[in-house]
This record gives C-alpha cells, structure tokens and sequence, in this order.
C-alpha cells in the first residue's frame, strides 16, 4: 500500500509538468492528488520531510486577508464572499508541499522538469506550425476552448497570451538554466529556443523585456565570454524572425515609448486612473477586486480616453493593480512576499556549490523571480494561476532538492 502510495505520489508530480503546459484544470487536479497522497503518506510516516515554514508565506496570507477585509470596508458589512481572495493560495500550495515529499521529489525531478519542457516545447512546435501554416489538429477542442493560435498570437491553449508568456518565460527561464549549467545540453538548447520562439509569438511584449532581462543575467553568471556571444545570437536570431514575421517586429517596434500603440496608450491612462485611486483611498482601496466597477467612474475625468474594455480588468500594472484596491497596507504586504521569496532563493544560491542540482535551480528560480517582477510593471501578473503555480512549483522542487549540495 505504501509503495503505492508513493507511486501515485510520483505519477501526480510528472501529470502536474505534462499538464502545466496544457490544461489548467488537469493541473490543478494533479496538485490535488499530489496533497493527498502527500498527507497520507505523511501520516504513515513514510516521508521524513526536514521542513522549515518559509518566512514568505506570512506575508502572502497576510495580504489576502488583507484583502478580504478591503472587501468587507467597501461593502460595509462581512459576508463570505469576501472570502474569494483566499481561493489564490491554492495557487501557492506548491512551494509548501514539494519540501514535504523532498525524497520523491528530488528522485523524480529530472524526470518531472523533463516532461514539463518537453510538452511546452510540443505545444509551442504545433502552434508556430498552424501560426505560420494554418495547419489544424482535431485535439485542440480538448484544451481551455481549443485556443492554439487566435489572429496573430500564440495562446498554447491558456486563456490569454498574457498567460501563456509569463508560463513559457518562466519555463524558457529553466530551460536556459539547464543548458547552461547543467551536463546535458544539447535537448534543453532546443527547447530554450522554442520557448523563446513561442514567448514571441505570443505577441506579449512585456515578456520580451523578462526574456532579455533574464538571458543577459544567466549568460553573465556563466561568464563574460558567454554573454558577449550568447546576446550576439540572439540578436541575431530576433533579427531574423523579425524579417520572417512582420507582425513581431511590429511589436518590438512599439515598445518605443515614441512610437507605442493604442494598447500603450491604454495603459497610461489605466495607471493614471490607479493613481487616482490610490490618492483617494490610501489604507482600504476601493476593495479586492473592485477595480472595473471603479476604474469607468475615474475614466470620466479623461474624455479625450476611449477606454478598451479589457481594461476593466485590471491596471495592466500588477503594484497599482494591488495598490489601488487593496491600497498601501496591501500592496506593502504583497511586495513582502515577493521580496520575501526572491531573498530565500537569493540565499539558497549563494549557499549552493556550483555545478550541483540546487545551484542550477537556485539560478532559475531566482531569475525567474526576478523577471516576472520586471513584467509585473506592465502587467497583472503575478496573481495569474497559470504563472503562480508555475513559479511555486519550480521553487517548490528546488526547496525539495535543496540538501543536495
């Protein structure tokens, strides 16, 4: 029986990578049965875990009950509603329950980062072949509405190409990692290269500034000599799919403050309108949220603003996002976990001997922290599902791996 337990326990960790990339309800189904079986192997004491409660995760509970009280102070009255905010520390369970089963975990974690790779990678191959062929396959009404490719944009079956960059960043992150540091090369080259590929046919161009952010770190900690030629390829790379596809250099070329488009405009405006917000509503925020039933009374003091209504989402700036609803306490409290979190895995890098497991994904964890960061300016992504469970998932293996030194 126990023996099967940790069996289901190692098939849940590999469907979890094969799914990741795929379908966000069989992901979120294979952390289910990856805390189950967890649990009760944990009470038949057949784990010997030596775990530490990380210090970030009171600040990540802390802003979401933060966050439920906004709600209670803008209703006026506590209901269970507002309780929702607390469904987003599902997302978070990873990076506290890989540390847990730290012996199957690390036993399986080649295996797991392989197939989590291998089936972006896949994902990303058919779609740039229907992206530049128009070729259809009769799975992809299997997957999230059979998103592959919607006009000129990659989605990989997520929900938006918001989605899919910050998952193929933080996946080609890990993957440049491994080719980098690690003894096999030559697989986790190619699969580099299609993340990066399927990163920039997702048209998102807050991800090409992380993708670049994080390659001009990596190849600077493998050496001088590395970036210099590492960067050369690239640009050189990037040139070439520019010339191939007009649409890219289009969006590379409105990255250019003085020659955005409408969607640059968009964002100025939806930031102004957060910083309104926030003058306003300092402590409370106008409640977790709320942003959208707010943002159209604020958008009336700009009439010369046509705003698009994928702005009523959000502020397309994940600190003002946070700020506006939730106000300063909330956004003190959110940026203490991810300050939090990026120094627990600073330190797990520079405790970690070079050329080993942990030092590897110690660099991934900690660029891909840091890029998601960088994108955060411009997007509300750093409570998306897609990315959270991503990236907690990738700390969470490397806290799992982290006595291997």
């Amino acid at each position: 029986m126990n023996s099967l337990m940790k069996k289901g326990l190692e098939f849940s960790l590999i469907l979890f990578g094969l799914f990741l990339a795929i379908s966000l309800t069989a992901t979120n189904l294979a952390l289910f049965l990856i805390c189950v079986s967890t649990i009760i192997l944990l009470f038949q004491k057949e784990l010997s875990p030596k775990w530490e409660l990380p210090f970030s995760i009171a600040f990540i509970g802390l802003f979401f009950f933060w966050a439920s009280s906004t709600i209670w102070f803008s209703q006026g009255k506590v209901t269970l509603n507002s309780l929702k905010s607390f469904s987003k520390v599902w997302n978070f369970l990873p990076y506290l329950i890989l540390p847990l089963a730290a012996g199957v975990v690390r036993d399986k974690t080649e295996n797991i980062l392989r197939w989590t790779l291998f089936t972006a990678a896949l994902v990303i191959g058919l779609g740039a072949i229907q992206y530049w062929w128009d070729v259809h396959y009769f799975f992809e009404g299997w997957f999230n509405k059979g998103l592959l490719v919607k006009g000129k944009r990659l989605y990989g079956f997520q929900s938006y190409p918001l989605h899919t960059a910050g998952l193929y960043t933080v996946l080609y992150i890990l993957s440049l990692t491994l080719a980098l540091f690690s003894s096999q090369k030559k697989g986790w080259i190619f699969s580099s290269l299609l993340l990066g590929l399927g990163i920039f046919l997702t048209g998102s161009r807050s991800y090409y500034l992380s993708m670049v952010l994080a390659t001009s770190i990596l190849l600077a900690l493998k050496g001088w000599k590395f970036f210099v030629s590492g960067m050369l390829v690239g640009f050189i790379l990037l040139c070439a799919l520019m010339i191939s596809e007009p649409y890219i250099k289009e969006r590379v070329k409105t990255m250019n403050p003085y020659q955005t488009n409408e969607a640059g405009r968009q964002r100025f405006y939806a930031w102004r309108s957060a910083l309104l917000m926030i003058r306003d509503h300092p402590w409370k925020g106008v409640g977790y949220r709320n942003w959208g039933e707010n943002v159209t009374l604020y958008a009336a003091q700009f009439p010369e603003w046509k705003m698009d209504p994928a702005v009523k989402g959000h502020a397309h700036n994940s600190f003002l996002t946070v700020a506006s609803e939730t106000g300063i306490p909330g956004l003190f409290l959110f940026l203490g976990f991810w300050f939090a979190l990026l120094r627990e895995e600073v330190i797990a890098l520079f405790r970690s001997q070079r050329e080993t497991y942990s030092y590897t994904l110690s660099c991934a964890t900690t660029v891909s922290i840091l890029s998601l960061l960088a994108a955060a300016f411009f997007e509300h992504n750093l409570l998306t599902a897609t990315v959270s469970l991503a990236i907690s998932f990738l700390v969470g293996v490397r806290r799992a791996n982290k006595s291997e030194t």
